[in-house]
């Protein structure tokens, strides 16, 4: 773990900030396993320093710098010589099962969603797909893949909203759109919309009281899965009389496997594209497919965000909106598009993040919301996707009724 910086003219020995991630996930293991074998807990660290960043330097004396560093003797901070095993790795003496993370479990979803090999050992693959079970991950991807009948409308949007009924939908003009069936825990309420432009806001009140804030897309149907915590997930699949429909038919396993593995390394905050190649390839990908579901070019461009990845921000918005013909607030948000006002309608929608942890950042990004709004950050669910809770949902839908979020 140690690395030679030259500093002010001089060679220093320390112990870099990225070393400090793979033993903070050994170690925090290993401890745990001598309190209780039972106890699961795996640290995610991520660490974008470059690699002379440091927090300590090696501790020696001055008659010893000029002498080769001897790792024997410096605990569990010290170099392996190339070619030998550190003392903690797998073997016939160690033999415990490989550290792992939810960001493997992550990283095998999404190499399993694209058919693409997965280049790890058989322990290391059990070892992950445990985690993946335990942690609650497939769970996630399971809730993430859930989808209603709901195939079609005549308009070629809508939304399904499953879980809950509908109270209440109205649009940001105040036009109101067709509920068709209310719908019940078991049954979903099913809503047509007639968008005046190829994107809008609806505000959706459930039986519950609860609310929500989302863009109906031309030519999508949003599959809007609602929980005790809130709505959990989105999906938005082409309607089948739209000209998206053979296209995505014909890459469905595809498009469903990546959107679920995706929504759940959101969920869990392990969705980064902070390695230039995962980066690429990814975003490779999600351009293929992004016109087939909009929330994939959602996703990456907040884990291009958390990578302070600009350019490739600004390619999700650029192609997401030649896709749709209209901006997703997030994708604009994040992309700094988005100025101290609210954006005319049709051109960006919905008027409010669609993801919870958006919110954190209008105040930074300096994007005032009308009040009713900009008052919510504290009234939100601990929800993935943004969910009012029934008394801010009630003071949104009347701000609406008397027209002051055009």
């Amino acid at each position: 773990m140690i690395r030679d910086v030259t500093e002010d003219g001089r060679v220093i020995k320390v112990v870099p900030n990225r070393k400090l991630g793979k033993y903070l996930q050994r170690r925090v293991t290993e401890l745990l396993a001598k309190i209780n074998l039972q106890l699961n807990q795996v640290p995610d660290a991520e660490v974008l320093s470059d690699d002379d960043a440091y927090i300590g330097r090696v501790a020696m004396d001055v008659r010893s710098e000029s002498e080769p560093l001897d790792p024997q003797g410096w605990g569990d901070i010290a170099a392996v010589p190339e070619g030998e095993s550190p003392s903690w790795a797998p073997s016939a003496k160690h033999p415990e099962a490989p550290v792992v993370h939810l960001r493997d479990v992550a990283a095998v979803a999404f190499s399993r969603a694209l058919g693409e090999p997965v280049r790890l050992t058989p322990d290391e693959i059990l070892a992950i797909d445990e985690l993946a079970e335990k942690s609650g991950f497939n769970d996630a991807i399971a809730q993430a893949e859930t989808i209603s009948d709901v195939s079609q409308f005549e308009t070629e949007t809508g939304f399904a909203v499953i879980g809950s009924g509908v109270a209440e939908a109205i649009m940001a003009n105040g036009e109101r759109p067709i509920i068709r069936t209310r719908g019940n825990r078991q049954n979903p309420g099913v809503v047509r919309i007639e968008p005046p432009v190829p994107a809008c806001t609806v505000v959706f009140r459930f039986t519950d009281g609860r609310g929500a804030a989302l863009a109906a897309l031309h030519g999508f149907i949003g599959h809007v899965v609602v929980q005790d915590d809130g709505v959990v997930n989105v999906n938005y699949v082409p309607s089948v009389n739209s000209f998206r429909w053979q296209d995505y038919v014909s890459r469905r396993k595809r498009v469903d496997q990546m959107r679920a593995a995706a929504a759940a390394a959101v969920r869990f905050g392990v969705f980064r594209l902070d390695d230039k190649q995962e980066a690429a390839e990814l975003a490779q990908h999600i351009r293929v497919m992004k016109g087939l579901d909009p929330s994939l070019g959602l996703y990456a461009a907040y884990a291009y965000s958390e990578a302070d990845r600009r350019d490739d921000i600004d390619s999700v918005l650029r192609f997401m909106n030649q896709d749709l013909r209209a901006d997703l607030f997030d994708v604009a948000m994040l992309a700094r598009k988005i100025t101290n006002r609210l954006p005319q309608a049709g051109a960006v929608a919905p008027f409010c993040p669609m993801l919870t942890q958006g919110w954190n950042l209008l105040r930074v990004r300096g994007i005032t919301l009308p009040r009713v709004l900009d008052e919510a950050q504290d009234e939100l669910e601990q929800s993935l996707w943004t969910t009012f809770k029934p008394q801010r949902a009630q003071l949104i839908l009347e701000a609406i009724r008397r027209g002051e979020m055009l």
